[in-house]
């Protein structure tokens, strides 16, 4: 064979190659194509659920899940599109009545002042990661802005934050508790007049200041200088609103005892 021919013979077996990957691939398209949530099950036969029991959720529907709590939330980037935080110029507009209009939207949250808040919506089973995502820098959903955490992250939320009327005790009609705490204040005292208000409440699980005085805290309560980061330089807690506990002597046991009234 010459080498004309050999060139001819090899053109000729690259043409029926490249024709036979072409119509593979365009019947491969074209061709009837299983539902993705079908691909690697077609020797597992369907068994019916038995009635009143939620189906497992297969990984391709996790997206499209229609119960529990949360089945309506939507996670669509185009619905968190954040507004503007407001200017640093208005804080000074700021009056006294929504102070405490503020002040009675955050108690209705508690069951007594220092409780730690309810979680006013609801929840599944959702890690630390996922009450971070909003809670973490404040976001807003749907119009409501979701409150910074006033302090570092923990890994248990719901050990001290508990579901507003959860569905386990929604039918419950029993009498409520009638224990009464501590008023809240409304402000801090002044040494003098013109001198920085102290602190007046426990900084305890408090320690991020611009949770609730910051550009995302709540009208009337905005600090007028956010800017400034080493609070307690001029606002000094109380003292007898110390979180250390005291230990006193008590003359009818021949021990010490840490007196409740200082926490």
């Amino acid at each position: 064979m010459s080498e004309s021919q050999r060139i001819r013979s090899l053109q000729v077996l690259c043409a029926v190659v490249i024709a036979g990957a072409l119509t593979g691939l365009i019947i491969g398209l074209t061709g009837n194509r299983l539902p993705p949530h079908e691909v690697g099950v077609l020797a597992a036969p369907r068994v019916e659920e038995p009635k009143g029991v939620i189906p497992s959720t297969r990984y391709t529907e996790f997206s499209r899940r229609t119960h529990g709590p949360n089945a309506g939330f939507s996670s669509r980037l185009s619905s968190l599109v954040q507004p503007p935080l407001p200017d640093p110029r208005d804080l000074l507009d700021q009056t006294h009545e929504q102070k405490l209009d503020s002040l009675a939207r955050r108690s209705k949250r508690r069951a007594y002042n220092g409780a730690p808040p309810v979680i006013p919506h609801a929840i599944d089973q959702r890690t630390p990661a996922a009450c971070l995502s909003c809670h973490g820098s404040g976001l807003v959903i749907d119009r409501i802005r979701a409150p910074v955490m006033s302090h570092e992250p923990y890994a248990s939320c719901t050990q001290c934050h508990v579901e507003n009327r959860p569905a386990a005790i929604a039918s419950y009609s029993g009498e409520g508790n009638r224990f009464a705490g501590i008023p809240a204040p409304t402000s801090g005292e002044r040494a003098w007049t013109g001198a920085p208000p102290s602190i007046p409440h426990a900084t305890h699980m408090r320690e991020n200041c611009l949770s609730c005085h910051g550009l995302t805290g709540w009208p009337g309560m905005r600090t007028t200088h956010p800017w400034r980061l080493s609070c307690t330089q001029c606002h000094a807690p109380q003292a007898e609103l110390e979180q250390a506990p005291r230990f006193v002597h008590a003359p009818d046991v021949s021990r010490f005892r840490i007196a409740a009234d200082g926490l």
